[in-house]
């Protein structure tokens, strides 16, 4: 289940049910055989898909390789950069909350 807040809204809320709270330890972090069988179903297909596009439409070898070396490419760059916007606004959360506690020269001293 895809969590976009900590609180759903029960199917049956219109029995009256009112929200749950979801704890966000109850959210699978390990990687299931379901989802290893799902991920190399979809390769094989994926690969199966690109060589018959080879094979029956005459597509070059290397504009493929190509595709796929430069959308690798792209993937790990959006990666790199989520990373490092991560980094930075985990690093501005905490400066932002410094500067809230400092109390400036203009302030008077009770």
């Amino acid at each position: 289940m895809l969590l976009l807040s900590r609180y759903y809204i029960s199917p049956f809320s219109y029995l009256g049910e009112r929200r749950k709270q979801v704890s966000l330890k109850s959210v699978p972090t390990k990687i299931k055989r379901n989802d290893l069988r799902k991920f190399l179903s979809s390769s094989t297909f994926a690969v199966a898909f690109i060589l018959s596009a080879i094979y029956f439409f005459d597509v070059e070898f290397s504009k493929v390789a190509a595709f796929f070396f430069y959308s690798g490419l792209l993937v790990i760059s959006m990666i790199v950069l989520a990373l490092m916007m991560f980094l930075v606004m985990n690093q501005f959360r905490k400066t932002r909350k410094a500067l809230l506690d400092f109390k400036g020269d203009s302030q008077k001293k009770i």
